[in-house]
Formats: C-alpha cells, sequence, structure tokens
C-alpha cells in the first residue's frame, strides 16, 4: 500500500522540461504558429506537430527538424486548420476542416482523403486495435460559435464513414482515444470524460471541475510491487491552465502545473513524457510523467 501510494504521489509530481533534451543541444527551441496537437512517433523518435496556420512540423527530440515538412499545396493539398492526428501502420492521419486527410508517414505524400459530409470542424482522430478509424466533430465553427454538428464518425477500411453517435448532448466531442472497448472522448462544454461503446451507447467515467477539455492521452505508468499497471486518462484543459488525470473510478484532479492555452498532447514512452502543444507561447512543452 505505501508503495502504490509513494508511485501515485510521483505521478502528480510532474516536472517541467524543456523539448531540446540532448545534453549538448544549444540552438533555440523550434518556434510554432498554434500549436494544436501533437504525436509521438515511437518508431523515428520524433515529435510530428500540427498548426492551426496550415502545415505539420517534424521535430527531433533535440529541437531540430524541419518546420515546414507538411505545407499548404503538398501533393496539391491545402492544409486548412489541422488540428488532431493519428499515426497506425505507414500512415499519419490528419483532422483538418471537415476533412479526414493521411499521409505517408516518412515521405509525406499524400495517401487519401475522406470528406465527412455534415461535419463542420474535425478537432481529432484515433485509430482503433482493429483498424477503425474514428475522428470528432467539436460542434463548432473556426469562430468559436456552436454548429450543432457533434458526433463521433466511424470509417471503416473500405472507406465507408457513418456516425456512431450524434447530437449536441456529446458538449462539444474535443479529443479521442479508440481503444477495443469504444471510443473515449473528452469534451468542451462540460468537461465530461465518458465511453462511447460500437453500439454508440454512452458511459460516463468522470467530469472536471471546468469545461474546456482539449486532449486525451491514455498512459501506463509501470507496475508496482507485482501489480499490474492502472492506466491513467490525462486530459488538457485550456480555461484551467492544467492537466486532469481521470481514474475510470470517477476520481479527477489537477495536475501541479500551469500552462499556457495547453492542447492535445502526446505521450513520449522513450523517456517517460507528457508533450503539450502551448497555443498561447507557440511551443511544446514536456512534463516527467
Amino acid at each position: 500500500m505505501i508503495a502504490r501510494r509513494a508511485a501515485t504521489a510521483a505521478l502528480l509530481r510532474l516536472a517541467p522540461l524543456p523539448l531540446a533534451l540532448a545534453c549538448c543541444a544549444r540552438q533555440e527551441p523550434m518556434a510554432f504558429d498554434r500549436p494544436t496537437a501533437v504525436v509521438y512517433d515511437g518508431a523515428a523518435d520524433r515529435y510530428l506537430v500540427a498548426n492551426a496556420a496550415g502545415y505539420v512540423a517534424r521535430v527531433a527530440a533535440d529541437g531540430t527538424g524541419e518546420r515546414d515538412w507538411l505545407r499548404d499545396g503538398v501533393g496539391g493539398v491545402t492544409l486548412r486548420a489541422p488540428r488532431g492526428m493519428a499515426l497506425t501502420g505507414e500512415l499519419l492521419w490528419v483532422a483538418d476542416g471537415a476533412t479526414l486527410r493521411s499521409f505517408d508517414r516518412e515521405t509525406g505524400e499524400v495517401r487519401g482523403a475522406v470528406e465527412i459530409d455534415g461535419a463542420t470542424r474535425l478537432e481529432d482522430v484515433s485509430v482503433a486495435p482493429d483498424g477503425v478509424v474514428y475522428c470528432c466533430d467539436g460542434g463548432v465553427d473556426e469562430r468559436g460559435e456552436a454548429t450543432g454538428t457533434d458526433a463521433i464518425w466511424r470509417i471503416v477500411p473500405n472507406g465507408e464513414v457513418t456516425a456512431l453517435i450524434g447530437g449536441e448532448a456529446l458538449g462539444q466531442p474535443t479529443a479521442i482515444v479508440a481503444r477495443s472497448t469504444g471510443v473515449y472522448c473528452v469534451n468542451r462544454r462540460d468537461g465530461a470524460f465518458f465511453l462511447v461503446d460500437a453500439t454508440g451507447a454512452r458511459t460516463e467515467l468522470g467530469k472536471a471541475p471546468q469545461g474546456g477539455l482539449t486532449g486525451l492521452v491514455r498512459y501506463e505508468p509501470a507496475a508496482v510491487a507485482g501489480e499490474p499497471a492502472r492506466p491513467v486518462w490525462l486530459a488538457t484543459c485550456e480555461p484551467g491552465r492544467c492537466v486532469y488525470r481521470f481514474e475510470l473510478s470517477g476520481r479527477c484532479t489537477a495536475m501541479p502545473v500551469r500552462l499556457e492555452r495547453p492542447a492535445a498532447p502526446a505521450v513520449d514512452r522513450r523517456r517517460g513524457l507528457l508533450v503539450v502543444p502551448l497555443v498561447g507561447e507557440n511551443r511544446l512543452h514536456s512534463l516527467r510523467l
């Protein structure tokens, strides 16, 4: 019991780190233009950063990289305002306006595009273990005004698009994580954390003290004293300027860190970091898990 409490306390003590991790790196960290999301490419050990200004940057752990890796006009595609992203196999999926785009994760070549009919602004994308792709429409336009198009969409490998669940009751979903048990989601309006199963049924899992949740990741800490690891869900909150830690028991705890407009984060499992884009500061911020 003491060991478990100590491990929990250690998880809560998130220590800020600079993005440039190499001991000899002396250059200035890369600056961005309203970074909305980051994913960690473990195979290549680098970060992909979506920017609302219309491009995706590719950044190594030492801060070097290609700021304009995917820029307007690549392969004949003009990125509008890329937001959530997901990596699976050889593909990078990017939520961009009402379109879900796919690119070669190494070369950046265009692989496809799925138009989500009726969507306003796709916020996030996630790929389930069975290869089904999910994306969520936050139900707001670029001015932040509600449109009522809140939905979680499902795209099967043959390209067929169906709504898993929809309606304003979703509370403007902003981030999703697809698992074999269903799609885990947080929203902007209510600060809710919930699960939507394959039938579209919703189960409430927790609620933050305030709304404005912007990102969601699942993290598995190391097992303690032979006990199985218990997954932790971490959600960024823009108005709260913080990261919330959700447990499936319903408990929600704010991490002791203040962040300026945090967006959709990623877990760097190699280094044990939570990497958070800061829209208010146009940079990435790393927190030790």
